[in-house]
């Protein structure tokens, strides 16, 4: 009896949420970049970016993969391993932490990049993030060039 309970209660979730309209989460864009340690053999970073939920529930960003760019440095490619929650119906920033090796590069674009970081830099971010709640999952891609202040 408490098996068709559970099973009946499940199909009425499904069909529940299956009516549902869910919009699109967005990327606004970056709203700030902190280098926490740089040296010859990466770098560690926190990226900001500002992300929209229209929707009425909230979600989770669970992971990600970048590629940085850095004042036109290939930094590295590099993937978001926490999960984070978005808040629902809101436009916010969340900070993503970043650690990436300079295995590609070779010695003069790491120090014309460990000279180049000043108050204001060009940063790009190419790549995808993973959205979702339950069991409705979404990627999202990721394309942004913007000029930001280190903190």
């Amino acid at each position: 009896m408490i098996k068709i309970k559970i099973a009946v209660g499940l199909i009425c979730l499904i069909l529940v949420t299956s009516c549902v309209n869910f919009k699109e989460i967005k990327c606004d864009g970056i709203s700030g970049f902190r280098i926490n340690k740089i040296n010859l053999q990466g770098i560690e970073a926190i990226v900001s970016l500002k992300i929209k939920n229209p929707n009425w529930i909230g979600g989770y960003i669970y992971g990600g993969e970048f590629d940085v760019k850095y004042e036109g440095i290939d930094i590295g490619s590099t993937k978001l391993i926490e999960k984070v929650f978005i808040e629902a119906n809101s436009e916010k920033s969340y900070e993503f932490n970043f650690k990436s090796d300079f295995k590609k590069l070779d010695l003069m674009d790491i120090m014309k990049l460990i000279s180049s970081i000043s108050a204001k830099g060009n940063i790009e971010l190419k790549g995808d993030l993973y959205v979702g709640r339950f069991y409705i999952k979404k990627k999202i891609p990721i394309l942004l060039k913007e000029n930001v202040g280190l903190k």
